[in-house]
């Protein structure tokens, strides 16, 4: 096995035209199917966003290679070196915080960089090594989202988001949700929303299935002052 890995990787190694052409489309690939998954979840970068980033990484990753062997260059990682610290410009725009105090866009970040990453190991010629972590961040991203799904809506506890349009007495609050079913509060934590004189606050519950907690937010939906519920 180590052995045609190595075959492999050498002969990615070069840059002859045949060569040039499978790492253009390995790296499409890889990345395609990377920002797939982007896609679906409507995430701001999706699918050919991943692939022109992987498809610019591998373009500089065979131009650091180029200029060395044909230019008198010493080092190619330089380029590839930029790029791995210039991603995060890009990376970082798809990096939100809203006004409900939450950050949204932190895997479709990493998945940025990541495919950055795979692309210049394809345009460098280590094949295996691209090949390898792309399919282990597919498992990520697929298999690892739908056990992460399960387990939320299986789990007893649950994070409920509420905004609320005015001040009201908190103590009044949680007297209202004490007659909405058998739960418990295990936390909460309160902020203001910036530019408006409401507030909102994460409740940490410890409650039962699938079907209390929906009547359970429903519930909350009727106190006065709540304009919005959300599980998180």
């Amino acid at each position: 096995m180590e052995h045609y890995c190595a075959v492999i990787n050498q002969y990615f190694s070069g840059l002859t035209i045949d060569v040039v052409v499978l790492k253009v489309l390995i790296s499409a690939l890889l990345s395609g199917l990377l920002g797939l998954e982007r896609t679906q979840k409507r995430r701001p970068a999706g699918a050919r966003t991943y692939m022109l980033v992987s498809l610019g990484a591998t373009l500089v990753s065979m131009l650091g290679i180029y200029i060395q062997k044909y230019m008198g260059g010493t080092d190619p990682s330089r380029l590839g070196a930029q790029v791995i610290s210039g991603i995060g410009f890009l990376g970082a725009g798809t990096i939100i915080f809203n006004g409900y105090h939450q950050i949204k866009g932190l895997t479709t970040a990493a998945g940025l960089w990541v495919s950055a990453c795979i692309g210049l190991c394809v345009g460098a010629g280590f094949i295996t090594g691209a090949v390898l972590v792309g399919i282990a961040i597919l498992c990520i991203l697929y298999l690892l989202g739908k056990i992460e799904s399960t387990y939320f809506s299986t789990s007893r506890r649950i994070q409920i988001m509420i905004v609320f349009n005015k001040a009201i007495d908190m103590a009044e609050f949680f007297d209202k949700m004490k007659c909405y079913g058998d739960y418990k509060i295990m936390d909460f934590d309160t902020f203001h929303n910036s530019g408006d004189e409401g507030f909102l606050i994460y409740i940490m519950v410890k409650t039962q299935p699938k079907e209390e907690r929906l009547k359970l937010i429903s519930n909350i939906k009727k106190i006065s002052g709540v304009q919005y519920v959300e599980i998180i």
